[in-house]
């Protein structure tokens, strides 16, 4: 990978971390991580590795600026008080290392002064004290240099800011510095300042200058044991690469890897083999096996890397290699992604649209990386083979070798040296346990139950949770049990907004089975031990009057309890002069709860179809209540568990996606079966005044049918009246030509503004 990608790549995941999760049509956060399981304990290799955290970093590809940043800081405070004897608290060091400038000019004028004196603060700060009373002129001098060059030097916030560097300015104090060194006698003092030339001069562009610098100024200097040598050598790696010397940079770039925690992770950002031809130059300039394993390590560490060949070639140039162990972690943690659980891992699209997971190469890398483990394994070389040997069984079973796996975990049993592996094999076997169940039937769930409840590794290993009820869920829907593999990610809450039939009557099914077993109680009860039963029922009546069968809900709703049906209590028959959803009901008002509703709609129907005389009546009350039990009215929640104030508009099945909600939310905008009411009060009604008033519900409903279609686009502020097609217009026009002498006509023109708009 060429450091231009590299460099690239880092800035776009700078941009796409810096983004709020994306809201989603259904008002609520998309979380585009991967979801999968790992069973790999990562604490296994943690060995004490200064490369452990690098090769470890699973979930961010590049450490933030920050933490880079502060493990510089951090080495940096500790080696100056190394140079001084750790005399100081390295809080003391930060407050005037990295401190204010201000403090260090202070600093330097008590210095100069007879009568050595610093402000209250500055005067309990010991370091800044031992500064003044042993006049360390070339300390304080340095410092204050080092502040001076720092503007220059600092790595900008905003890496797409268009600002320029001050070349002149730095060039100025490259030659200030210059001066100085000459006549400096510390050496670790010396090579401070070589460093901040040398930097300066990288920074100013100027390449051959800061190769120049590092020539001249380094071989005068006495050698001192320091972390800025490898911080001098980056900045020397950095002016090769731009001055075309590809190879020289990016084996410096190795070394800097291998030696400076502070710039491992620069060097290796900078690191750039294009070729064979390069890669085979840059390892001729290698020193020692060592030195080869690293640049096998750097490469095996990138993104589109093959890891397994260079892990082959660490192990041949030094099998004990402490890189083995955590580029073995990191590939089994990569092929973890690829094969564990895919099947059934109920994320799997997702994963696949934005992650590319399982990889196009995954399955030849595991091939490659189960024989790389054997071979180590049996020739028992690498550090700890058994380490090597666990992995091997792992391997078999990601590569869905279960019987082998199996004999691999049987093996090892006994031969474990600590309880650290021990424990994972446990895990192993466990995992490979879990996945061989199939055709889950009640023994397998007892089986499952007292995993659940008395396995310890199932409670420390969260991952066995989202496990299990993965792989539950796919079987049960594979048996046909689509309630079971429901209830397995979700609770019912989830269903209600879009209840799905054949979810539901299977939980009804369960839960009205006198025999059913203690897994299935337990998936048909409520956290504070309620059967779920009449939820069941209560949504299957919603359900099937939603869809149009009534009589069906109504025998839906009998089932439950008669103590259990007024838990919601509802009065669709309430005319109101104005629309409102979310209308306070006075006390005393009548209410009905859902199957109360359904029979006096039967009863309204079978009056309205025997008694002719008042018919009308009975149309328009039925009118009234369909339209407030739809989307739109206040009792809407009858006939619904969930109503969005976003979702004013249709969509083509009347669905709305949402974030909490697997089937989404059902909106009931449908005003049909009001419209036909209406509709038939005008056909029968002999009132003028009643007719007047059902015309007026049809603009009504014509107007909300209009305003919530895909066809209509509002436009101008949100408070201008919609243009309404002249067929939607038809009831206004109706109420104004024929029935202009009704008092309710004359309320109309004082209440509603916007009827002559459309009327006229």
């Amino acid at each position: 990978m060429s450091s231009i990608i590299k460099i690239v790549s880092t800035l776009l995941i700078m941009i796409i971390v810096s983004i709020p999760n994306q809201i989603s049509k259904g008002c609520g956060p998309i979380d585009y991580s991967f979801k999968g399981y790992s069973f790999f304990n990562t604490n296994l290799v943690r060995t004490g590795s200064p490369f452990t955290d690098f090769f470890l970093r699973f979930d961010d590809f590049y450490h933030s600026y920050e933490l880079a940043d502060s493990v510089k800081n951090a080495s940096n405070l500790q080696e100056w008080n190394t140079i001084f004897c750790d005399a100081f608290y390295e809080k003391e060091i930060q407050e005037i290392v990295y401190g204010k400038k201000e403090n260090i000019e202070a600093i330097r004028r008590a210095s100069e002064k007879k009568k050595n004196k610093l402000g209250l603060r500055l005067s309990r700060n010991s370091f800044a004290k031992h500064l003044v009373d042993h006049q360390c002129t070339e300390t304080i001098n340095y410092l204050l240099f080092a502040k001076n060059c720092e503007p220059h030097v600092s790595r900008k916030v905003n890496p797409w800011d268009d600002a320029k560097r001050d070349p002149v300015a730095m060039k100025a104090l490259i030659y200030e510095g210059e001066r100085v060194f000459i006549k400096l006698k510390s050496n670790n003092i010396k090579l401070r300042y070589a460093y901040q030339l040398i930097r300066l001069a990288h920074y100013a562009g100027d390449n051959k200058m800061a190769l120049d610098l590092y020539d001249r100024l380094l071989p005068r200097i006495d050698p001192v044991e320091s972390i800025l040598h490898n911080w001098i050598l980056a900045h020397k790696a950095g002016a090769l690469l731009r001055s075309g010397q590809r190879v020289e940079a990016a084996y410096l770039f190795s070394l800097v890897f291998d030696r400076s925690p502070a710039k491992r992770e620069a060097a290796f950002q900078s690191f750039s083999i294009r070729s064979e031809k390069e890669w085979q130059e840059c390892m001729l300039l290698c020193q020692s096996d060592h030195e080869r394993a690293t640049l096998h390590a750097m490469r095996a560490g990138e993104n589109h890397s093959k890891p397994v060949n260079d892990m082959r070639a660490i192990y041949a140039l030094d099998p004990k290699n402490e890189n083995l162990e955590l580029l073995l972690a990191k590939e089994i943690k990569n092929l973890e992604k690829d094969f564990l659980g895919t099947e059934f891992n109920r994320y799997q699209k997702d994963n696949a649209k934005f992650h590319k997971i399982p990889r196009k190469q995954a399955t030849a890398n595991l091939i490659d990386l189960t024989q790389f483990v054997i071979q180590a394994s049996k020739e028992k070389k690498v550090r700890r083979p058994e380490l090597w040997r666990l992995a091997e069984g792992y391997l078999l079973y990601l590569s869905n070798d279960l019987y082998a796996a199996d004999q691999a975990f049987k093996d090892l049993e006994k031969t474990l040296p600590n309880e650290k592996l021990q424990e994972q094999l446990a895990v192993f076997r466990l995992v490979l346990k879990i996945s061989n169940y199939e055709n889950i039937d009640d023994a397998k769930e007892q089986e499952i139950l007292q995993i659940i409840k008395k396995n310890d590794l199932y409670e420390k290993y969260p991952e066995f949770e989202k496990f299990v009820n993965d792989k539950l869920a796919y079987e049960y829907l594979q048996s046909g049990h689509a309630g079971k593999a429901f209830r397995m990610h979700h609770t019912l809450e989830a269903i209600k907004p879009n209840p799905q039939a054949n979810i539901i009557d299977d939980l009804i099914a369960i839960a009205l089975d006198p025999e059913k077993s203690r897994f299935d109680k337990i998936l048909t009860t409520n956290k504070d031990g309620t059967e779920i039963v009449d939820d069941l029922l209560d949504i299957k009546g919603v359900m099937l009057w939603n869809s149009g069968n009534a009589a069906a809900a109504l025998e839906s709703f009998k089932q439950i309890p008669v103590a259990q049906r007024g838990k919601n209590r509802f009065n669709p028959f309430l005319e109101r002069a104005k629309i409102c959803v979310h209308c306070k009901q006075p006390d005393s008002l009548l209410i009905y709860n859902r199957p109360g509703i359904l029979e006096h709609i039967f009863e309204l129907e079978f009056q309205a179809n025997s008694d002719y005389a008042n018919s009308a009546s009975y149309f328009y009350q039925l009118g009234v209540a369909h339209f407030n039990l739809s989307y739109f009215g206040p009792s809407w929640n009858a006939m619904d568990y969930f109503r969005s104030g976003g979702n004013w508009r249709y969509t083509k099945s009347s669905i709305f996606p949402h974030w909490y909600f697997p089937f989404g939310n059902k909106e009931n905008h449908d005003l049909s079966k009001a419209k036909s009411y209406f509709e038939k009060v005008l056909e029968v009604s002999k009132d003028r005044e009643r007719s007047a008033r059902a015309a007026f519900w049809l603009a009504r409903c014509d107007w909300l049918t209009y305003v919530t279609s895909s066809g209509y686009k509002q436009a101008g502020g949100s408070n201008q009246l919609p243009n309404l097609p002249p067929e939607y217009r038809v009831y206004y026009q109706l109420l104004a030509t024929d029935y202009a002498e009704t008092e309710f006509y004359d309320w109309v023109i004082k209440e509603c503004k916007s009827f002559k708009a459309y009327a006229f």
